[in-house]
């Protein structure tokens, strides 16, 4: 691919970083709100009657909504500004004289149904994650938390990085799009399912042994059994299609940068479990915790 050098049009950028500081800073003025109104529904959606119980469970996810929301806002407002000066995009992408498309790119999307797809992937990676998660301690859903903020974005950044030398190799190549984060969303999710993995598996196994059944037994699966049979099945699809389908799973099609969804992925999946490897034995402290709540 040819590229065209591109000069970077000073009123649409003095506009766009004019637009992104309003939207910062209502959604930091609001965020309470919007994580209440997220979390009210979701309380609706699960039957549980005392929704100020659920919004506690959940209180210690704000950072993952703090990702979800830069995510939402960085991505919405460049593929606005690509929208009505498409050939920014050159400016922005990674490739060989683009050294700072490392970070820019990692947001940036021309294509609706390229933005929506990752939007949507990162909006089900947070979701697992956090269902994944209800039942701990909120101390260790902050530290988390923290680990899922911080590694996703990590994860498409630290992609970008290793995949420059080979656009400084290639000059034609040039890639663009949050698949990156995305993915190393996808390695965060799957390495604490699989982390998690023989305490879900024990929860899942008590609950078929009771005999007790009415309102409180599908409480109990709400609450309990839902997110272990989640973190399993999440576990077990990842497992499959690496194994069986990894094209699939990498999303192999032409002018798709698969290099950036498997060190994504990588980067995501080492990444949390060298982090809590480091922390010393979090996985038993919080497997003790969780077989005493069940």
């Amino acid at each position: 691919m040819a590229l065209i050098e591109v000069g970077m049009p000073l009123p649409g950028v003095f506009l766009f970083f004019v637009f992104l500081k309003i939207m910062l800073q209502l959604l930091t003025d609001h965020m309470f709100r919007i994580q209440y109104f997220f979390l009210s529904f979701a309380s609706q959606l699960f039957h549980m009657p005392n929704t100020a119980g659920f919004l506690r469970r959940l209180a210690g996810f704000r950072l993952v909504f703090l990702a979800l929301v830069i995510f939402l806002v960085l991505n919405g407002a460049l593929f606005a500004l690509l929208s009505l000066y498409p050939p920014l995009l050159e400016w922005l992408w990674l490739s060989a004289d683009r050294p700072w498309g490392i970070l820019t790119s990692a947001f940036s999307h021309v294509d609706p149904e390229h933005i929506l797809s990752n939007v949507e992937g990162f909006l089900l990676a947070a979701a697992f994650f956090i269902l994944i998660n209800v039942n701990n301690p909120p101390r260790v859903k902050r530290r988390l938390s923290r680990k899922f903020f911080l590694l996703s974005f990590l994860a498409g950044i630290g992609a970008n990085l290793l995949e420059y030398p080979f656009a400084l190799a290639n000059p034609e190549i040039s890639s663009f799009g949050a698949s990156g984060i995305v993915y190393g969303a996808l390695g965060i999710v799957f390495a604490n399912a699989l982390q998690q993995l023989p305490v879900h598996l024990r929860v899942i196994r008590k609950w078929f042994g009771t005999k007790k059944g009415g309102i409180s037994r599908l409480n109990k699966w709400l609450r309990e059994v839902f997110p272990s049979l989640l973190a399993f099945s999440y576990a077990l699809s990842i497992l499959l299609m690496v194994f069986f389908d990894i094209s699939g799973f990498l999303n192999v099609a032409p002018e798709v940068d698969i290099f950036a969804h498997g060190v994504g992925f990588l980067i995501g999946f080492l990444g949390f479990t060298v982090w809590q490897l480091l922390e010393g034995e979090p996985g038993k402290r919080q497997r003790r915790r969780l077989r005493r709540g069940s």
